[in-house]
């Protein structure tokens, strides 16, 4: 199962998972980011790779 289909599952802890994973790529990163769910989106914000400028977006929410 790749990245794009995990961010997709319709559970959030498979949500939260990829989006705390390292190899998880950046455009990936950047939808889980905007997720409705707040775990997915704590996910996001804690992966080295997230972008700052969506980290800033991020706490925006």
């Amino acid at each position: 199962m790749s990245f794009v289909e995990l961010s997709k599952d319709s559970e959030w802890v498979v949500r939260s998972s990829a989006a705390g994973n390292p190899n998880t790529p950046v455009d990936v990163l950047v939808e889980l980011s905007k997720d409705s769910e707040w775990v997915v989106r704590s996910s996001a914000a804690g992966n080295p790779n997230t972008p700052v400028d969506v980290l800033c977006r991020t706490v925006e929410r």
